[in-house]
């Protein structure tokens, strides 16, 4: 179970030709609160780090349709910051996972597969999201719901990326 608002995708449709793409959603980490007045201490806390703040957030991917390739396909999922909801202005990589093989390794991404990364990265700037970036071959198939919880899923499926 996810909470909305801390959704990055909502089974978005990773069927797609070789290249990257950011999540369908991005959290903002300053929603419906104030910035502190002038210069923070160097290292000092922004409101909202969950990577700071908070004890053990995850973000959590759940396979919603097996993905499929007609090559030898890879993905690789990267957790991103930015100074905007799009992603798109002066987007930073705060973790990356190494490319893993859809094609060639269907138990990593069979319907259901559950991908966690553990604790999410300490940020430095407004919005959190996720990069997917499909190498070598086009997807054909594929489908996935991602999101930060805190704590992990506890079954069989789960792969600590």
């Amino acid at each position: 179970m996810f909470d909305q608002n801390l959704m990055f995708s909502d089974s978005q449709n990773l069927a797609q030709a070789a290249g990257s793409y950011v999540s369908s959603s991005s959290i903002d980490t300053w929603k419906g609160k104030a910035a502190a007045a002038g210069t923070p201490a160097i290292g000092g806390p922004l409101t909202g780090d969950y990577g700071r703040g908070n004890d053990m957030m995850y973000i959590v991917g759940i396979v919603t349709q097996a993905f499929t390739s007609a090559g030898a396909a890879t993905l690789q999922i990267q957790v991103i910051q930015a100074d905007d909801a799009a992603l798109t202005s002066n987007v930073q990589v705060l973790r990356e996972t190494r490319a893993l093989a859809a094609g060639t390794q269907p138990s990593v991404f069979t319907l259901g597969k559950v991908l966690n990364m553990q604790n999410v990265p300490s940020m430095t700037k407004q919005f959190l999201g996720l990069q997917y970036t499909i190498g070598t071959a086009t997807t054909t198939a594929g489908k996935i719901t991602a999101g930060l919880r805190k704590g992990v899923f506890s079954n069989d499926s789960a792969l600590l990326l």
